[in-house]
């Protein structure tokens, strides 16, 4: 079908939007089938999609769409299948990061999609992986690179460099190209208060004031404002923690970032998970439940994270 459309009826108004749909299925196939790596026909349809994407903004996305989810899915269908995913990802990949860089910044989605793209090879291509040569030398990384010199850059993008270098260390080549970029570490550190731009700081330079601010905040506070960042913090962290390799942890026990998550924790001890009643008149949760609630969540976060330190998912709060 892609290939009729791509041959007879390149200009119909509404083929973008079958070849969206064929997609979309595609996908799902895909994405949900242990087996999906090993489908003959993933190569080709990868290929057209990105030959025959044409001037439909949201056509254009598609292949870059596509790539996101096999690469956020490739560890639902079991770290085996990434050698056959990656070879069906990595020829198109370029030109699609050299149209992107063309069109940018105007395509948000596609950059969106690039950012999944490395958020993908960071937290699922399996040890031993080089994943920053392979980001380096199919070009998106200085894709991601130069975008990030634009103004509003989007989150995905920032949290997709940020967990390529959690999972190539600060010292790599990988990082070093995109540190080494002016104005990329100035974006990457974002405005004060930024959550991302906190691990960043902590990633990069070492820095952990802003990760410790922001957790010591929701120890002592406990408002929206204040847990919303701790959550946000923590989530990031907990990427970050996957994506590194053990031999070079984001911190260790004893530092001011595992004494502000004991902080937190220990602030949080009591607070009940499950879900909240509603208020029968307007179906919405009273302000005390939706506090109970954030603090139930951060209270998960915080035992993730130390869990994860550990070595387990299973240590006791």
């Amino acid at each position: 079908m892609l290939r009729a459309l791509g041959n007879t009826h390149r200009d119909a108004a509404w083929g973008p939007h079958v070849r969206m749909h064929i997609s979309f299925l595609l996908k799902d196939r895909w994405c949900s089938s242990p087996e999906a790596a090993s489908d003959p026909q993933l190569p080709d349809v990868l290929k057209l999609l990105t030959a025959e994407s044409g001037q439909d903004a949201q056509e254009k996305v598609l292949p870059l769409w596509m790539l996101a989810a096999l690469a956020d899915q490739s560890n639902g269908v079991g770290c085996a299948c990434w050698p056959q995913l990656h070879s069906c990802m990595e020829p198109v990949i370029a030109p699609l990061t050299e149209r992107l860089t063309q069109s940018a910044p105007s395509n948000a989605d596609a950059i969106m999609h690039l950012g999944d793209i490395m958020a993908g090879y960071a937290l699922h291509a399996p040890g031993g992986s080089d994943v920053g040569g392979t980001l380096l030398r199919t070009g998106v990384l200085r894709t991601a690179a130069a975008l990030l010199t634009h103004s509003n850059v989007p989150l995905d993008l920032r949290r997709g460099v940020l967990l390529v270098v959690a999972r190539c260390a600060r010292n790599s080549a990988a990082a070093s190209f995109v540190a080494n970029v002016p104005g990329v570490n100035t974006t990457m550190a974002g405005p004060d208060g930024d959550a991302l731009g906190g691990i960043w700081h902590l990633l990069y330079d070492g820095k952990d004031s802003a990760v410790c601010h922001a957790l010591l905040n929701a120890a002592q506070r406990g408002d929206y404002a204040a847990d919303r960042h701790a959550m946000s913090t923590l989530t990031l962290l907990h990427e970050c923690m996957r994506a590194t390799a053990p031999a070079t942890p984001l911190w260790r026990h004893g530092d001011a970032v595992h004494t502000a998550l004991l902080c937190l924790q220990s602030s949080l001890r009591g607070a009940q998970t499950g879900e909240a009643p509603k208020d029968e008149a307007t179906d919405e949760l009273s302000a005390a439940d939706k506090a109970r609630v954030r603090r139930a969540t951060l209270r998960g976060l915080v035992k993730e994270v130390l869990a994860h330190s550990d070595g387990t998912s299973r240590k006791k709060d």
